[in-house]
């Protein structure tokens, strides 16, 4: 479980926009599990550059809260 990426979104302002590979990559089993409500839609890149997919990260269930607090989410 990419518990790293979990910890840098509840760090972060919601929505959080992911657009790199890896972290799209780490946060589908985020998702899967339960512990974030995400969506694909295309984002406009931050540094001035054209439209681009990316997953945008609404919210940390209250599964990922727990998780994050290190208690099991059953």
């Amino acid at each position: 479980m990419p518990t790293a990426l979990l910890h840098r979104i509840a760090h972060s302002r919601l929505p959080h926009v992911l657009t790199n590979d890896p972290d799209i990559e780490a946060i589908r089993p985020l998702i899967l599990a339960g512990l974030v409500k995400a969506a694909m839609q295309v984002t406009l890149d931050p540094w001035g550059g054209g439209p681009q997919p990316g997953i945008v990260v609404r919210e940390i269930t209250p599964e990922g809260r727990r998780a994050l607090e290190g208690r099991r989410t059953e």
